[in-house]
């Protein structure tokens, strides 16, 4: 999977978030907000192909946190990639 290229990160009163195109030419602007950590994972990923396992791995290199929790947090993170139609 690859988040798409013309999606860029901006921050907005001191949030960081994705605007996306409207869905089915509604004229609406939709908002992916990011955490610290879905934040981290955009600007490491975004460009490149990758695996749930990669963004598993990366995240288990960079914070101490239990595998199992990792691995659950990220599969809730790629459905929400999903859910807002930002992957390749």
């Amino acid at each position: 999977m690859k988040i798409k290229s013309k999606l860029k990160v901006r921050q907005i009163v001191n949030e960081n978030v994705v605007l996306l195109p409207s869905k089915d030419n509604d004229r609406t602007t939709r908002l992916l907000s990011l955490n610290p950590t879905s934040l981290f994972l955009w600007e490491h990923l975004q460009g490149k192909d990758f695996s749930e396992e990669d963004a598993v791995q990366l995240l288990m290199d960079n914070y101490d946190v239990e595998k199992e929790r990792v691995i659950a947090d990220v599969k809730t993170w790629v459905q929400q990639l999903v859910d807002a139609d930002v992957l390749e």
